[in-house]
């Protein structure tokens, strides 16, 4: 049985989103600054799996966001969707390493 301590981050396969079952939840975040910071690079790094690699001038916001929502990753924090709410934000600009690093703020001792 998993302990309630900390926070929690819940990651959504979007391409399976309507099944609870898929979703993962990771436990053992220090605080809710912690979880944010995780969730947000987790999200980031998601969306930037979509971005045409080059650049393409052609790439539409909505071709990225299109891509990201069959594929990619949602974030939930209390209740709240990280990437949703942040991806107008997230497509305007290519991120960097450290801004996709979501496994650097990992919790280093997750609760199962």
């Amino acid at each position: 049985m998993a302990k309630d301590t900390g926070y929690s981050v819940v990651v959504i396969d979007n391409f399976n989103r309507y099944d609870p079952d898929s979703r993962i939840v990771i436990h053992g975040f220090e605080n809710q600054d912690h979880a944010l910071s995780y969730g947000l690079r987790r999200v980031r790094s998601s969306v930037e799996q979509f971005r045409d690699p080059d650049q393409d001038p052609d790439q539409t916001r909505d071709d990225l966001y299109r891509k990201w929502m069959a594929l990619g990753e949602e974030v939930l924090v209390d209740g709240q969707r990280l990437g949703l709410g942040n991806f107008d934000r997230f497509a305007a600009t290519r991120a960097s390493r450290e801004e996709c690093d979501y496994l650097a703020l990992a919790p280093e001792d997750p609760d199962p």
